[in-house]
């Protein structure tokens, strides 16, 4: 597995296929070429194939892009569909064979360039994920071994040799050890008596960008499970070199672990059955405030404001917010409709106005606040700095240079009040940063539902 855990890759192989994605007449390509990782980063493919009549398979093919000028030896599939949305027809299936034998495919493969010297044609095409799978005969626990193509920032327990740290914990009942070693990360999961749940790999990766609030994403696995073995490998993501969202605790100091191995537990667990391929409400909120947080400071505010927007309005809050309203409220609320349906006004205004009583039945985030507020589940102060940078944000907001300090502390502010709505969910009572307050101490959270 080592030769695929590596950044620079390349794979020879003697078969490949390539078939349209298309029930009309799909295109089929065969031909012998390579898979690479190029600029240690992309994974490309490379396919060239022999064509007794390639002047006219160029003619046929720029036709059918709609050019007509250019460098007729290079065509460029990519630079003749600018500004249009790639259709599912467009991709293509691939199968190819390496010189060990082993068969990779991928689905969703879309060719970029095409060169054409006497009777030889090369495609050149983009890959986002290949896979192999092969039967082994070991009836060994379930386990994966997930490569991270960068060095992420947690408590480590034993440095194994210089320059490498291990850290080795118990979570929903898998064992996990996470290595680091030479700019590079290697997570080990180990099952003890049960399957490893689908998507699993994200979830481990949604889980660890929570709790060190960065940009956390596999480019290499191995797995192995119900006498199968499969090797999957994707395109390096892109390392984050710039700032980082605050992680929940800080965990500068050793002592810290236990208490981030808890949250980390916490979290995997409560996204642990979402079924979605893409990234869990929360983990997609976590990952555009970091993006953010690399840009200005007006667009993490804005972030912010509207991701705890988006917090409370998850379902999982729904009982906390449950609208009380009286039979007197209820019976004002329609008599304004009776009357603004008998008024002499046009229909788009009507709309408007409905739409304005509409909201009325609508709990706004706000309320939303004040209620968990009410509870003791949030801190007041923190919801007066949301809705400070909210207001700011939602109106197109510019920072002045005397101002600077004050956001930064409403965005510590803010950060602590969305890492305390992920508590609630998540149901994790323990330890934590307080960024909100000088010297960002570390207290306890233990709100409960």
């Amino acid at each position: 597995m080592s030769e695929f855990f590596n950044k620079i890759l390349h794979i020879n192989c003697p078969q490949i296929v390539l078939r349209q994605n298309s029930s009309n007449s799909p295109k089929v390509y065969r031909g012998s070429g390579l898979i690479t990782r190029i600029n240690q980063r992309n994974l490309e493919l490379e396919l060239s194939y022999c064509d007794d009549d390639s002047w006219s398979s160029i003619l046929k093919h720029l036709e059918s892009l709609g050019e007509k000028q250019g460098n007729v030896t290079v065509v460029g599939d990519k630079s003749a569909g600018i500004g249009k949305i790639v259709q599912e027809t467009e991709y293509f299936s691939l199968s190819a064979t390496d010189e060990q034998d082993r068969k990779w495919v991928s689905q969703k493969v879309l060719i970029t360039n095409r060169q054409f010297s006497a009777n030889k044609i090369t495609l050149t095409a983009k890959l986002f994920e290949i896979q192999h799978s092969a039967y082994i005969s070991s009836q060994e626990e379930a386990s994966m071994r997930i490569y991270l193509s960068q060095n992420i920032n947690i408590p480590y327990s034993n440095r194994i040799k210089t320059g490498e740290y291990v850290a080795n914990f118990l979570a929903c009942g898998y064992n996990f050890y996470i290595i680091s070693c030479n700019e590079n990360t290697i997570i080990k999961i180990e099952s003890i008596d049960k399957k490893l749940p689908n998507l699993i790999e994200t979830k481990v990766c949604e889980a660890l960008q929570f709790i060190t609030g960065d940009l956390v994403a596999w480019s290499s696995l191995e797995v192995y499970q119900e006498s199968q073995m499969s090797i999957r490998i994707r395109s390096l993501a892109k390392s984050n070199n710039h700032t980082k969202k605050r992680p929940p605790i800080r965990f500068e100091k050793l002592y810290t672990k236990k208490d981030v191995w808890e949250l980390y537990e916490k979290y995997l667990n409560y996204i642990l059955n979402y079924s979605d391929e893409e990234l869990h409400p929360i983990s997609g909120w976590i990952r555009r405030i970091v993006e953010a947080r690399t840009q200005y400071l007006e667009a993490e505010m804005l972030t912010l404001s509207v991701a705890v927007e988006s917090l409370v309005g998850m379902d999982d809050f729904k009982d906390f917010f449950k609208k009380e309203k009286t039979n007197s409220i209820k019976s004002q609320i329609l008599l304004i409709e009776n009357c603004i349906k008998e008024l002499y006004l046009e229909d788009s205004f009507k709309k408007r106005l409905k739409g304005f009583m509409d909201n009325m039945n609508s709990v706004s985030a706000t309320d939303k606040l004040k209620k968990l507020v009410d509870k003791g589940l949030v801190d007041e102060s923190l919801t007066k700095a949301w809705k400070k940078i909210r207001n700011k944000a939602a109106h197109g907001y510019i920072l002045k240079p005397g101002e600077l300090n004050k956001n930064l502390k409403f965005c510590n502010q803010v950060t602590v009040l969305l890492h305390h709505l992920v508590f609630i969910l998540i149901g994790y009572k323990g330890k934590y940063t307080d960024y909100s307050e000088d010297g960002w101490i570390k207290k306890s959270f233990n709100a409960s539902h």
